[in-house]
């Protein structure tokens, strides 16, 4: 969704007069007001935030402080409906040299966008290579869970369970513990989905009539 758009340009910001370049605290500047409008629901003073963060740090080089305001701008998008924007900003993440985990985060969160639009195969071709991308990153329980849900979505519930399962045995973490109670989430709507027909009686003859 969005690929086959041109990725949008990150310009460096104009210099004008004796205007001197913008430093990284503006960048945390606008990260924050970003961040403030996007919790009040200002998606488009958010949108700008994040977009001019992005540019001061292209323009000092700071690949990961680009993908983390880009992440955070995909965020935006989906939030404002718009898919498409949202897979822009996080094809300009996996197209930089930004950390693989933050990469990793990107094709997860591209993943679940194909998802929702109930687009399975390049859901599951996402997730497969923000799986990749991540390793053990600290990412990983909840790219291991969105495998669960493509699966879920799919029919594969025992695919599901495994996957669930394996979140649930890795090590306690902050970062895993809100997924591991996502994977017994999980595990619930797999066992409830197979249930019906692991608990249909099995088909008998009928009884012949007694004269």
């Amino acid at each position: 969704m969005g690929r086959s758009r041109a990725f949008a340009s990150l310009l460096a910001l104009a210099v004008g007069g004796c205007a001197s370049a913008p430093t990284p605290g503006e960048s945390v500047s606008l990260n924050q007001k970003a961040t403030e409008a996007y919790q009040q629901g200002d998606y488009g003073r958010a949108r700008e935030g994040y977009t001019g963060a992005m540019k001061i740090h292209a323009n000092g080089k700071n690949a990961d402080g680009m993908a983390l305001n880009a992440l955070s701008l995909a965020r935006v998008e989906q939030a404002a409906g718009d898919s498409a924007a949202a897979h822009r900003a996080l094809d300009l993440v996996l197209a930089s040299p930004a950390a693989p985990a933050l990469r990793a985060e990107a094709a997860g969160r591209k993943a679940l966008l194909h998802l929702s639009a109930s687009e399975l195969v390049p859901a599951a071709e996402w997730q497969a290579r923000a799986q990749a991308l991540c390793g053990t990153c600290r990412a990983q329980a909840a790219i291991m869970n969105i495998g669960a849900r493509i699966a879920l979505a799919d029919g594969q519930h025992a695919t599901a369970a495994q996957l669930a399962e394996r979140v649930l045995r890795l090590p306690a973490s902050d970062e895993t513990r809100s997924e591991k109670a996502n994977a017994q989430r999980i595990l619930a709507e797999a066992a409830a989905a197979q249930s019906p027909r692991l608990a249909q009686p099995a088909v008998s003859a009928p009884a012949k009539e007694v004269r």
